[in-house]
């Protein structure tokens, strides 16, 4: 096989609840560098990160830059530097930001978007500069088809779909009694809809005494959050234990998982705690990541998005048939495993960057 010169970039890499895109670009990264190929990791800010970083991967931040043009000008001697065969962007901003440095220095460029596109461009210069630029980048690399189909037809023709791999090693699977916890893990943003999670807490409670809702995570609505539950008059059934790295082992034993955000790319929490064997709920929300795992009734539960109703249903009959249901949908979910192995989906990445540096044109004219 020919070895290749890859740099990756992303926004950051940064401990205290990183998301599931600095998971997947270091796992990339990683396996890349594993397999004979030059590898360099950049983020535009803050590289700290509790990810293992393989010794073969070159870290760079450019965080010491004091603006956007410094940083591309740096990010464009590094590109000369290393002889870059293929830049792996991720996220909107930097996949701008990349494609303009291929531009200058005629490297390839793959796009990756991490979330639901309508709302991965935050502000209209964003969106500008999305709708301009995208079509010169030379790949892109999708979560779900949802996400691809937002985008016009000639750069769904040059993109592919590929999915999040698993974090490994997790614990096996717990087939044992659950405890009467409730948990999910994530940022607290306006994204993730805890609120709707709190609400509907708030009606089960008030017919299982036993219960008790658990969120890993922080984020800059913790405050808002303690309010709310003071209003509903649950706080002390609700934790917040925030960012652990032993999470899988804290949540191994829970009664259920519930994933209500409003929007997502492919939750990786969500993910994990089918892997796991965790009975899951979540909200079928866009860009279509629970709906392409969870089959309803099966290995999960789906419920339509901003629906109290349908999550308080759903969460106590995951309690009433804790004898049926749970146990079904526990052990069809930890199937998961085995099409979410990392050296499976590392392969769909590793042959689609080769298939992008074999086309004829150095950069899509």
């Amino acid at each position: 096989m020919v070895k290749k010169n890859i740099v990756f970039i992303i926004h950051r890499m940064q401990d205290g609840g990183a998301g599931g895109a600095e998971r997947v670009i270091s796992t990339l990264a990683n396996n890349a560098a594993i397999s004979g190929d030059d590898v360099t990791l950049i983020t535009a800010k803050e590289f700290n990160t509790s990810y293992y970083i393989h010794p073969d991967v070159r870290c760079v931040s450019l965080d010491d830059k004091k603006n956007s043009l410094f940083k591309l000008f740096a990010f464009i001697k590094i590109l000369k530097e290393t002889k870059c065969d293929v830049i792996v962007s991720f996220l909107t901003g930097i996949n701008i930001f990349s494609i303009i440095a291929g531009r200058i220095c005629d490297v390839k460029v793959i796009a990756c978007e991490r979330t639901d596109p309508k709302h991965s461009a935050t502000n209209l210069m964003k969106k500008i500069l999305r709708k301009l630029l995208y079509r010169l980048a030379n790949g892109f690399v999708f979560q779900t088809e949802e996400a691809k189909l937002f985008f016009s037809k000639d750069i769904q023709r040059r993109s592919i779909i590929i999915p999040n791999p698993l974090k490994e090693p997790l614990p096996e699977p717990y087939t044992g009694v659950r405890n009467d916890e409730i948990v999910t893990v994530g940022r607290f943003d306006s994204q993730k809809n805890h609120k709707l999670l709190f609400e509907a807490f708030s009606e089960v409670a008030k017919v299982n005494p036993e219960v008790s809702l658990t969120l890993y995570g922080d984020g800059p609505l913790r405050a808002e959050y303690t309010k709310i539950l003071k209003e509903l008059g649950i706080s002390s059934r609700v934790n917040f234990p925030g960012w652990h790295p032993d999470v899988h082992e804290r949540i191994l034993k829970s009664r259920m998982f519930v994933l209500s955000s409003d929007y997502e790319g492919i939750s990786n929490a969500m993910l994990e705690a089918m892997a796991l064997g965790i009975p899951t709920i979540s909200t079928d929300c866009p860009c279509g990541g629970s709906r392409m795992f969870i089959e309803d009734g099966v290995n999960g539960l789906l419920v339509p998005v901003g629906n109290k109703k349908a999550l308080v249903n759903a969460i106590n009959k995951l309690i009433i048939d804790k004898d049926d249901l749970s146990k079904t949908i526990s052990q069809n979910c930890i199937k998961i495993k085995d099409k979410l192995k990392v050296e499976g989906i590392f392969s769909m990445w590793n042959s689609y960057i080769s298939k992008i540096l074999e086309s004829n044109s150095k950069t899509n004219k």
